[in-house]
């Protein structure tokens, strides 16, 4: 496979990813905000929390195991991001 195949490879299989984790964070999206307020009570804090916590899944949205719970391993990764944050006051 020539490298560009190969880069128009990985670009598609990056855009379909991305399309996979939009439409599962746009299901899960108001509960983990409803959880990160409930872990920060501020709403500043909550929509900091909230897109660190998108970001670290994007970023390791490729250990997502297709057919567990989404929400359950998003929340999980919010909750050591603030465990995290916590840390670092």
């Amino acid at each position: 496979m020539s490298g560009v195949l190969l880069e128009s490879s990985i670009n598609e299989s990056k855009s379909l990813d991305f399309a996979r984790f939009d439409e599962m964070v746009s299901t899960s999206k108001r509960r983990a905000y409803s959880m990160a307020l409930q872990l920060t009570r501020n709403v500043s804090d909550a929509e900091d929390l909230l897109q660190d916590t998108l970001v670290k899944a994007w970023r390791g949205f490729d250990s997502y195991i297709p057919g567990r719970p989404f929400l359950n391993w998003l929340l999980r990764i919010m909750q050591r991001a603030y465990l995290d944050s916590r840390r670092r006051i």
